[in-house]
């Protein structure tokens, strides 16, 4: 998946919706699409296990507001 830097939009109010380890579906990405408040971030070139990601995007959101 390709999206922005997480950094350049990561807001103090978040939740973050992981994807499955082979992505999301083209229907699934269609209908995230749909709604303006869904943005679409990258947090690194390497393509992360789901709970990588999960605990990477907590990480990220606490070195970025915690510190």
């Amino acid at each position: 998946m390709s999206g922005i830097p997480i950094k350049d939009i990561i807001d103090r109010n978040v939740a973050f919706l992981i994807g499955p380890e082979g992505g999301f579906s083209p229907d699934e990405m269609a209908m995230m699409d749909q709604y303006d408040f869904v943005k679409k971030v990258t947090m690194s070139k390497n393509i992360l296990r789901s709970e990588t990601a999960a605990i990477t995007a907590v990480a990220l959101w606490n070195a970025l507001w915690n510190s």
